[in-house]
């Protein structure tokens, strides 16, 4: 199973490749495809900021940051994340080998040493798309991957504001090559849209 370099959210290089592993990885083969041939399923393509209006309320109503850790201490990533031949999400379909694009939205901040041991990070992140009835932007098609909400102040969860939306809280293991927590559709209050992931790098 294809694994992510969460650490690149981590270290702040701007880019990371991430699976979710809670699917048998044939869901995704073509016939006559190998695992070795199977495109990165999940990417994205971020950038960090110390700006908090990244995060916007109602995300932190769900995620809240940590307010009893200076604001040194953690750091805000925007863009957008690819799903290749994906049908997880029901509005996320494509029917060529090119990526769809969404927004991404989250954030990293430091947590305490865990059996003494430092170096943990707490990282939040929510993938989303906009209602296009509600707002729209970009009109000509061209975007850059990393404004193209800007503007766009979401009220509730609900199909008003989204057409889909995941949240995924968890944390960066020392030394940022393993990332785990449980993810949640944003949209359903039920247990069977919620569920763990381990992100891992190779």
């Amino acid at each position: 199973m294809y694994s992510p370099t969460p650490n690149r959210i981590h270290r702040f290089t701007g880019t990371a490749d991430l699976c979710r592993p809670d699917q048998p990885l044939g869901k995704y083969l073509r016939p006559g495809q190998s695992p070795s041939s199977l495109p990165d399923f999940l990417k994205l393509s971020v950038i960090t900021t110390k700006v908090s209006t990244t995060w916007s309320p109602i995300f932190n109503e769900v995620y809240p940051i940590n307010l009893h850790i200076h604001p040194s201490s953690r750091t805000y990533f925007r863009g957008t994340q690819s799903l290749y031949h994906h049908d997880h999400h029901t509005h996320a379909t494509n029917d060529d080998d090119e990526p769809v694009p969404h927004p991404i939205r989250g954030f990293t901040e430091t947590c305490p040493a865990q059996a003494g041991i430092p170096g943990w990070r707490r990282i939040c992140f929510i993938i989303y798309e906009i209602n296009p009835e509600i707002f729209v932007s970009h009109v000509d098609g061209i975007d850059d991957g990393n404004d193209e909400d800007e503007g766009w102040l979401p009220w509730s969860w609900t199909s008003i504001d989204f057409l889909w939306a995941y949240g995924y809280e968890g944390v960066i293991v020392p030394g940022g090559g393993i990332m785990m927590g449980r993810w949640r559709n944003m949209l359903i209050e039920v247990e069977a849209e919620a569920g763990p992931f381990i992100f891992w790098e190779i």
